[in-house]
């Protein structure tokens, strides 16, 4: 046997076990998948969101356009990102000003890179009670 095919894997990520069972051989690659955090996720509930810090618009990128999304939001009253939690950009657990400043600070003044999940996809690994609607 060859093991079957083994999923892709981006950069800095691995794969993880579907299910552990004792009475399978588990070294064939339909028994694994790529993992959604840095490192694995062992553990990973599938419903729990997957986004990028920063990413308000959804676009897979944090830039401009998505501290001008959270000023908008905040005060013209545009509709709200559709993940809150990507728009907490410091992960204080609030979506205020300084979110977008967070994220201006990092882009155009070299400022302290977002916190996870940040630069890839994950699960946000505070606790808090903005909600992801992704």
């Amino acid at each position: 046997m060859d093991g079957g095919s083994w999923p892709e894997v981006r950069a800095g990520h691995s794969i993880e076990m579907i299910e552990v069972l004792a009475d399978l051989d588990n070294d064939h690659g339909e028994r694994w998948r790529a993992s959604q955090r840095r490192g694995g996720s062992p553990g990973r509930e599938d419903d729990e969101p997957l986004f990028i810090r920063g990413d308000t618009n959804g676009d897979t990128s944090v830039n401009l356009s998505d501290a001008v999304g959270i000023l908008l939001y905040l005060f013209i009253g545009e509709e709200a990102p559709a993940c809150l939690d990507s728009a907490d950009a410091d992960d204080d657990s609030n979506v205020n000003l300084t979110d977008a400043t967070f994220i201006l600070n990092y882009l155009f003044l070299g400022g302290p890179a977002l916190p996870e999940p940040f630069p890839l996809s994950g699960v946000d690994p505070t606790e808090d009670n903005l909600s992801c609607g992704l």
